[in-house]
Formats: C-alpha cells, structure tokens, sequence
C-alpha cells in the first residue's frame, strides 16, 4: 500500500511524463493525446513499483515485460521510458519527425523496453 507521500509523488512524476508526452505531440503536429495521457497514471506506477527492468541491459532474461496492446497510447510509453533511462530524452524531440526516427506514431521493438510492435487495436495479450 502506497502512502500519501508516495502517491503524491508519484502523481507529480506522472505529470511530468504527460507534459513530455503534449511536447512531443506539439513538436510533430500528430499524436494520439488522449489515449496516451489517459493510460500515464497506469504506466507510470507499473515502472515505477511493479515492474521489473534494467534500462541499461533491456535485454535481461529476467525482466517483466509489458506489451502496450494499445499502440495509440505511444506517446505515454516513449516519455515513460525516456524517464526511467532507456534512452535519452533528446530522442523524444524526433517522435513522428523524420523517416527512420525509433519514434514512430506506434512503437515498435528496436527501440529499448519496447517488447513488441503494436498498433492494431485487439490485438495484445490478455
């Protein structure tokens, strides 16, 4: 159970990751907002208390690994990842903004801590 302080800490780090997600989605002039800021609460506490990651080796047999079914909601996932040291946060300011950017309006599994490709509604893992 999470104490007041934790939840409002975390609530804060949660905010920081949607103004990530609105900057990347201004910067391009695309994004699904909606879906991305209305799942960051969710994806924000499951890599910060529950899941298991090492960002420096995304690799690790060990790891959890989440599949964002919901492709739309990338833009939660790329400033989530970014955060918690996948890779640099400057590779935020290339989502959806040059061919070959690791960005794309879905994700897709060369970028680190992406598991799968996704994008096509129903299709994850229940």
């Amino acid at each position: 159970m999470l104490t007041a302080e934790e939840m409002k800490q975390l609530q804060k780090e949660a905010a920081e990751v949607r103004k990530e997600a609105i900057k990347m989605a201004t910067r391009a002039g695309t994004g699904h907002l909606g879906p991305a800021l209305g799942i960051t609460d969710v994806m924000w506490i499951l890599y910060s208390r529950y899941l298991k990651f090492d960002p420096k080796n995304p690799s690790w047999p060990e790891r959890d690994r989440l599949i964002l079914s919901k492709g739309h909601s990338c833009l939660a996932l790329y400033a989530t990842l970014a955060k918690k040291g996948f890779f640099d946060e400057q590779l935020q300011k290339t989502y959806c903004r040059k061919l070959g950017t690791k960005l794309g309006g879905h994700p897709e599994r060369d970028l680190p801590g992406v598991e799968a490709n996704t994008g096509s509604l129903g299709h994850g893992f229940n």
